[in-house]
Parts: structure tokens; sequence; C-alpha cells
């Protein structure tokens, strides 16, 4: 974002690699609006850059104008930071130059994705309020008190926009960088407003709970629910309000408060167990300024021309408000800022899963503040993401199921520690369970106790393996597994990770089957006859696989003329000698007598001198299970059987 004049640039964090006593040593005057922390920008060395890049709150009028890399340069004294320290920036990356790939999500929605530190960031998207979608303002109606829980809250809405009335907000936040926010949890908010109020008191609520307001059931439009469900939402232990008043300058005071004792109307509002050191002051935890020091213009490249449109990025546009001509927000209209979390819970903060911007309308302090308008979203400040492999398969022809080896990463792309690994995995769509499942640690920011998954704890940018094994009756498919974790301070995340085909098993199904001959003369009532004695082995020769059905035919001195077809014997209808059912390796004999008909070619000269023919035998088996490859089995064999056997 750009002023009138070179556009509005709402700054959230820029940080880099290392952070050098020896820079810090050096920085004895900084910019407006920063604390007195720098950090090499490129991440190894040279020029410097601030954590907190927000413009104006070291100026006797705060300008909230961060420039940004790709952007033509910062005037006058302002720093020009890195990536992502820039709202522009994070709804269109290309504006800082350079590939800033999403980890997940899409901007300018909600997305992840890396820092210059090996560090993570997420932005939350442009939350719209109910005035710019539905033309009315979503307010919290005169009892509501801020100090009781929300169960007690009492949610209405109202046709004409108070003063003060949000249009749209938004969130990020960072792992620090390397020195005194190494590792920590920096969250930075924005927000712009209906209409201008020269002092201006709002205030803002992290919650663990996704509270939103009741969209059915008896207290629909009326009170606040946990997601898109009818049950009430309550305060949880951890949950965080910011007290924020800005002066007419633009410069704000910041007071945090957290819900204490316990959960719902059991627990009260309480001062933050943190102290919080304001900027400019070196190392601050909080930081919120306006645009006091003018307009500003919301940019889409490198000039002022290239505004955001109504409708597009922070401009947002609908029914109850028809955008910022030329992308120009109004001097007081938009306020950021940024706290570092574990500054304020002094350690690691919970998850959360929303957010409430609200305008205060009385009151001198946190538990006395009577809210008013509000605009609510979603944003879960615990990010981890999952990867997934599927290795060998190993089928089990007794159960008819296939057994495969997944594999995979979990990594933490949030800002706050997580713990407590637990993997669910779905086949085909459907749930399926894991057994074995083990875990070890990456390379760095992971701890755990022996590979027991359930105790891994991953700071940001840590990362753990997993193995585990699934058994399933399908064979081959998709499969996609997804990770939870809890936050170190409370809450939760999860990760879905992305679908691995695993592949479907084969086994070899064959049979094999010998023939032999051998004749004789026997006595009939006829006198003496040749008769032939055909005989053999039918062995099942599959891979692990029982075949059943199994029938030889004789077809007595023919052949078939089609592979594995009975009725195409020669010599007409062969003789049928069932066999049953054989497992793998599994051998069975047969046996079959007759006289023949056919006569050699040296019948006539009543010698019979080395007279013999010949008869094929066919073996057909079934294969049922789902590891077969063909189905239907057979094969053949042919013997050279004597006609004369005195000779």
């Amino acid at each position: 974002m750009r002023t009138s004049t070179r556009g509005p640039r709402f700054a959230a964090l820029i940080s880099s690699a290392v952070l050098l006593t020896f820079a810090w040593a050096l920085h004895t005057s900084s910019a407006f609006a920063v604390d007195a922390v720098q950090f090499p920008c490129n991440g190894v060395s040279g020029t410097t850059c601030d954590v907190f890049q927000l413009d104006g709150s070291a100026a006797a009028t705060a300008n909230a104008d961060t420039c940004v890399k790709g952007e033509f340069a910062c005037p006058g004294a302002e720093e020009n930071p890195v990536w992502p320290a820039d709202w522009d920036s994070l709804l269109f990356p290309t504006l800082a130059g350079g590939s800033n790939p999403p980890l997940s999500g899409s901007p300018p929605g909600a997305w992840t994705f890396a820092l210059p530190w090996n560090g993570f960031g997420s932005f939350s998207g442009v939350f719209k309020s109910t005035l710019v979608s539905q033309g009315q303002s979503t307010i919290l109606k005169q009892g509501s008190k801020n100090g009781a829980d929300i169960s007690t809250w009492v949610v209405a809405s109202q046709s004409s926009p108070p003063k003060d009335a949000y249009l749209a907000a938004a969130l990020a936040t960072y792992t620090g960088p390397p020195g005194p926010y190494a590792g920590h949890e920096l969250v930075y908010f924005s927000s712009t407003r209906f209409a201008p109020n020269g002092s201006a008191t709002i205030g803002i609520w992290f919650f663990k709970q996704n509270v939103q307001v009741c969209a059915s059931g008896p207290n629909a439009g009326k009170a606040m629910c946990v997601g898109n469900t009818t049950t009430l939402a309550q305060h949880k232990v951890g949950d965080l309000f910011l007290f924020i008043t800005f002066g007419g300058s633009g410069i704000a005071t910041i007071q945090a408060s957290t819900w204490q004792g316990a959960d719902g109307t059991g627990g009260f509002l309480g001062t933050a167990p943190g102290s919080i050191s304001l900027c400019p002051t070196a190392n601050d935890d909080a930081c919120a300024v306006a645009n006091a020091n003018g307009a500003f213009t919301t940019t889409l490249g490198a000039s002022t021309s290239t505004f955001q449109a109504p409708g597009v990025g922070f401009n947002v546009s609908g029914p109850g408000f028809a955008g910022f001509a030329g992308g120009v927000i109004p001097t007081l209209q938009l306020e950021e800022g940024g706290v570092d979390l574990n500054g304020i819970f002094e350690g690691n903060a919970p998850c959360f899963s929303s957010v409430m911007f609200a305008s205060v309308t009385s009151g001198s302090s946190p538990a006395t503040a009577a809210l008013k308008s509000i605009l609510l979203g979603s944003f879960n400040t615990c990010a981890i993401s999952a990867t997934k492999s599927c290795g060998n398969a190993s089928p089990n022809q007794n159960t008819g199921t296939v057994t495969y080896t997944i594999s995979g990463s979990v990594e933490n792309t949030g800002g706050g520690a997580v713990t407590g690994l637990s993997i669910t995995d779905s086949f085909n769509g459907s749930s399926q369970a894991i057994s074995g499942l083990a875990c070890t640690c990456g390379p760095t920011g992971c701890a755990i106790t022996g590979t027991d998954c359930s105790t891994v704890t991953l700071q940001p940018g840590g990362t753990a393996n997993y193995t585990a094994t699934i058994t399933t009756t399908a064979n081959g498919g998709s499969d996609v597994v997804t990770a939870t974790m809890n936050g170190v301070g409370g809450g939760s995340a999860s990760g879905t990770s992305n679908t691995a085909s695993c592949p479907s098993v084969s086994l070899s199904d064959s049979i094999g089957i010998t023939k032999a001959c051998n004749t004789s003369l026997v006595s009939t009532s006829c006198g003496l006859t040749v008769q032939v004695g055909a005989g053999g082995n039918v062995t099942n020769t599959s891979q692990g696989l029982s075949l059943s059905n199994i029938t030889v035919y004789d077809c007595r001195g023919g052949t078939f003329t089609t592979a594995g077809n009975p009725s195409s014997c020669t010599t007409g209808s062969p003789t049928v000698i069932p066999i049953g059912t054989l497992a793998a390796g599994a051998q069975a004999p047969y046996t079959d007598t007759f006289n023949p008909t056919v006569l050699p070619s040296d019948a006539t000269s009543n010698s019979c001198p080395n007279g013999t023919f010949s008869d094929t035998v066919l073996v057909v088996g079934q294969c049922t299970s789902a590891f077969c490859q063909t189905g239907t089995v057979f094969n053949t064999a042919t013997a050279s059987c004597p006609l004369c056997p005195l000779h």
C-alpha cells in the first residue's frame, strides 16, 4: 500500500537469518515506527533491516507507510524492507520480486510460506465485514460485557453503519529471526474502517475456538457458536485480548489481557502474564499505528497508477460499501500493528483458531470495554504440513488383505511450538487403521522421547519423520494421511498430506501337468484287446495362490485346437477328470484308461513294428483371489502312446 503521493504500505514483520550483536551496537538511530532490533536483510550480512517495520510510531505523526522490494524506492528516512514485510506483497507475492511459492494455500487468499531466515509465515487473506457483504454491520448488543464469557454475548445486525464500523481485516504470523525474537511467534494485524475517528480505541480477540456468529439453531444470528455448529462458544483459558488506543497522531498504546482461571463462565479476563514493551523501545513486544499522516493508495505494482480497484485485495467492496475510489484509504481509516506472542505469554503461546476485531465505544480498560461493531475471521496461528508415500505391498492370501508400508514427514510451518503427533489414514476415502506407528526427529527443531510419536515436540521449522503400516481389503488405491498436533500453549493444528498412490498387488497364477502312457493287452469277452493307461500329476505352480475347480480333460488320441478350451478336442468329447482344489505348491495325480481307436500308419502290415499315437491332456483351474493375474489358468501335456505292447 502507498500514500496518495507514494502509495500506502502496510507493514508486517521483516527479518532474516542472523542477528548480530555488533549490528545492534551500530544502530544508534532508527527509522520511524521500528524497534531497535535489526538483522541482515539478506540473512547473511550487509544491510540491516528491522523486525517491526511499522512506520510512524517514533514520529510525532504516524505515517504507516512501509515500502517493499520491487516497488519504487522508499522516500526520505524510510527503510526498504525485504519480503514479506508488506501487506500488498502478501496479497500479491510477485510485488516483492523473486519466487515465493506457497507451502499451502493460494494468494491473495490464505496461504503459508517460507521466510528468508528458514522460518515460516502464514497469511489469513482479507476478511470482509458484514457491512461490506450484506449492507449491515454485525454488532454486540448493549449489555454484552467484554469481561464476560462469549456464551453471554448477544449479537445483532444494524442497518446504518456506526462510526468506526469495520470494512476489512487481515492477519499474518511469522517465526521470529535469530536474535531476541528467535523462534518467537510474531502476529501482525490490519484493519480498515468505514469512517475516521480522531481518537479511536479498538479491541482484538484471539480465540482458541473457531468462534462465529451462529448460522443455525435457536441462536441463529443472535449469539456466538463454535464454527458451523449450534454449540455456544465459550472462552478458553489463554484467549488473548488486545486493547489498542490510537491518539489523533495515529500512535497507539496497547494493553494485553488473557482469559484466566477456567474455561467459560468460571473464568475471568486478567492481565497477560508477560510485560509489554511498546515500540520504538529496543526489543519491544508490541507496536500499532494508524495512517494519521495522510491517505494511502493500495497498489498492485511499482507505481501509484496500479492501485487495487474495488473488490481487489484490501479495497473490499459489496452491497454495503462500493470500495475506496482510486484505491485510496483516507486518513485514520487504516490501523496496523504487531505483537510478540511469546513476550505476552512469557513463553509459548496457544494455538488460536479465530479472531474478532471490535470497535470500543466506552471503557478505560480491557475488562470495562464496551464492544460494538465486530468483524470475525478464522485463522489458525499454529500450522503443520504433512507428506506421504506408500511403500512395499505385502499380500495375505488367507485373509485377502494387503499390508502397505507408509512413511512421510510432518513439519511445523506455524509460529508456535506444537507437540503430541497423531496420525490418521484414509484409504480410498475410508478411514483406515494404522499399526506400528514410529517417529524419528528430522535435523533440527524436534525433540522426542523414544519412538513414541505422542511425545514429539516441534519448534517452528522443526520436522519429524514417521513410518507405519496399514492393512486393507482394497488391492491398491489412493491414500492420504492427516497429522494432528497440539499447541504447546494450547489449541491444535492439523495438516493433510498429498495423495499417495498405493500399487495393487498381482501374484503369478499358473498350473502344471505331466502326462505318460503305457499299453497293455487285456482280456475281454471278445478276446484280447489293447488298453492304454494314461496319467500324471497336476501341480499348482502359483505364487502363494490357491486354485479351485481344477479339471483334467483327456483328448484321447487327439489334441486341443483352441488354447484352454476343452470342447476343441479333435477326437470328440474328452474324458473329464475332476481334481478339485489345490493349495500353492500342492500336487495331485490323475489317471485315465481307454481302448485306442487310432491306427498306426503301418497297421496294415500286420507286423505292428513301431505303432504309436499322440495323446494330449488339458488341465484348467480357477484363481479367485484378488491377487490373481489371470483368474483362469490352464496347461497341456502330450505323450506318445505305443499301440502294440507285445511287439
